[in-house]
């Protein structure tokens, strides 16, 4: 039983190196020939010059043909028959006046297996050629006009950021003034019309150079407020650190767009108590010599 368990365990780990040395892919190298189609057969003829200056896309690298019509592209790595069939595909930009006749397709032959669920893949071209034809369009025999490809306008991303920055980070006393700043920024993609809401958990007052009830902000567009904050006796005393939070936000065709948590921090020093607070010892207890105001005997510590 232990022999044929390590048999198969064996043969296993031979299939996966095998399947790691065998799988295998290709490099292509691609040129593109664009001609003048004149009697817009879709075929190359004699006679019929190749076009210059014609933008030319293959694997969403765009090369423009030279003097011979031309457009050569550096070579690709394909390991999977799926990317080899997308290269097959080649796009061009005809000038205004010509039509496309002859269609571009790259001569790559892909060809894949599969066994134990892995794939081999092989090509038979490495080095390929496409051609592709161009035919003046004659007004009077066309018959209809394709209106040229518009692009559609994103979907609306609303989006605020807000930024919070305090004018220095280190409490040394009670009281210390601390002056906060606020950036509220539209990073959507649409217009945001207010009121815009911006609160901060340590300060109630903020106030901004625009009223945010009305305040409408474009894409890129922000607002800046400011705030107050004075820090406490306790805080002072114990060191404490005085952290504040805010968010902004504002209603979207009826949904609540909120920006991030904006988060400060300011580290207080920690200040020993007034003198006068001190606890002193009862002169009675401490003597001799004891002051006339004590008890006779005087209290000592036993009683």
């Amino acid at each position: 039983m232990k022999k044929s368990v390590f048999r198969v365990v064996s043969f296993l780990s031979i299939l996966a190196l095998t399947q790691m040395v065998c799988s295998c892919g290709m490099s292509a190298t691609v040129t593109v020939g664009v001609y003048e189609d004149l009697n817009s057969n879709g075929k190359k003829e004699s006679g019929e010059p190749w076009m210059p200056g014609v933008p030319v896309t293959w694997l969403g690298i765009t090369k423009t043909t030279d003097e011979n019509g031309a457009a050569q592209f550096p070579s690709q790595s394909f390991s999977k028959e799926k990317e080899c069939i997308a290269a097959i595909k080649v796009n061009v930009q005809p000038p205004q006046g010509y039509k496309v006749t002859q269609p571009g397709w790259v001569n790559l032959y892909c060809y894949a297996t599969e066994l134990y669920g892995f794939e081999f893949f092989e090509s038979g071209s490495q080095n390929a050629f496409s051609r592709i034809g161009l035919a003046p369009i004659v007004q009077e025999a066309q018959t209809e006009i394709i209106p040229a490809p518009t692009e559609e306008s994103p979907a609306a991303n609303p989006a605020l950021t807000l930024t919070k920055t305090v004018d220095h980070t280190t409490c040394l006393r009670a009281g210390e003034q601390f002056n906060y700043t606020y950036v509220v920024t539209n990073t959507g993609n649409t217009p945001l019309t207010g009121p815009f809401n911006l609160i901060d958990n340590k300060i109630p007052t903020i106030k901004c150079e625009e009223d945010l009830s009305t305040l409408v902000l474009q894409p890129n567009e922000s607002v800046t407020c400011t705030g107050i904050y004075f820090s406490t006796d306790v805080e002072s005393q114990i060191g404490a650190v005085i952290r504040n939070e805010a968010v902004a936000s504002v209603v979207y065709n009826g949904e609540v767009i909120s920006s991030n948590t904006a988060v400060q921090e300011v580290f207080c020093k920690a200040n020993p108590p007034k003198e006068e607070d001190a606890p002193t010892e009862d002169p009675c207890l401490v003597g001799p010599p004891y002051p006339e105001s004590c008890p006779v005997p005087p209290l000592t510590p036993e009683g």
